[in-house]
């Protein structure tokens, strides 16, 4: 199975470096979590793996598929779920509307529905366990069951890899665990995830890579190397980071806890 590869990866918003020289490579199945202060190119990072972003200089490939110059295949193979306060809004539209969103956005117009879509949405929306809530108006919903749809559409055309752009904003730490619960089973299915996260105590224990990043690449490996090193986190975070070490990873309080 062939690895997701960003190699040198600069993105500029006008004279705005958004990632500068952005190297890694990971290999599926995995779970990725990337931290960074406010402004670090987080989002920038995700929207590059979907060829969403222009690039000034780099190379990115994902499951051997350029998405700069295959964005339509890309698409086929990467779940995307951004930040929700970006897309929520009180409109008319059921839960199970949408989820038969990731299937339809997915094809050319006529976008008609196929006989096996609906069964489809139901699947997604068994995964994340809210089958029963299937007509209920999406804006009713608590924070942490907008994710959970959101995931469901995310995953409804089986993809082979997963983006989260902070999932755990605005949901209490039960939910979180929740969250963390699903998606860790879905990475045992064999869905690779990328997620971005500040609140990576949540996630560390099971994160096989972490990734620290401020436009640059500042850290990138195993969970407890990672937040062992001090000298980097407080390089990002300031001199306020605080680290408690323990099994198995290290807990970290960070100067910086902004979306």
């Amino acid at each position: 199975m062939k690895d997701i590869m960003v190699k040198d990866l600069t993105v500029k918003f006008k004279d705005v470096v958004a990632l500068e020289d952005v190297s890694f490579e990971l290999r599926p199945p995995f779970f990725t979590t990337v931290i960074g202060p406010n402004g670090a190119g987080k989002t920038t990072l995700l929207k590059s793996l979907l060829g969403m972003v222009p690039k000034e200089k780099g190379e990115v490939s994902v499951f051997g598929i350029d998405p700069y110059k295959r964005p339509v295949e890309i698409r086929e193979i990467i779940g995307y779920v951004p930040q929700i306060e970006k897309i929520y809004s009180p409109v008319p539209i059921n839960v199970e509307q949408i989820v038969m969103m990731g299937i339809m956005l997915s094809r050319s117009f006529p976008r008609i529905h196929a006989k096996d879509d609906w069964k489809r949405v139901e699947w997604a929306l068994d995964k994340v366990g809210l089958l029963n809530l299937k007509k209920k108006p999406f804006h009713e919903l608590s924070g942490g069951q907008q994710q959970r749809v959101l995931i469901a559409r995310a995953i409804v055309r089986h993809p082979r890899l997963l983006l989260l752009d902070e999932p755990f904003s605005g949901v209490d730490a039960k939910v979180q665990c929740e969250l963390v619960s699903l998606l860790n089973a879905l990475k045992l299915e064999g869905i690779s995830i990328i997620m971005v996260t500040h609140d990576v105590n949540t996630v560390s224990a099971i994160s096989d890579y972490l990734i620290v990043l401020n436009k640059r690449l500042l850290a990138f490996g195993k969970p407890k190397e990672v937040l062992e090193n001090e000298e980097v986190l407080r390089k990002v975070y300031g001199p306020a980071v605080k680290i408690f070490h323990g099994e198995p990873c290290p807990s970290v309080i960070l100067g910086d806890y902004h979306a």
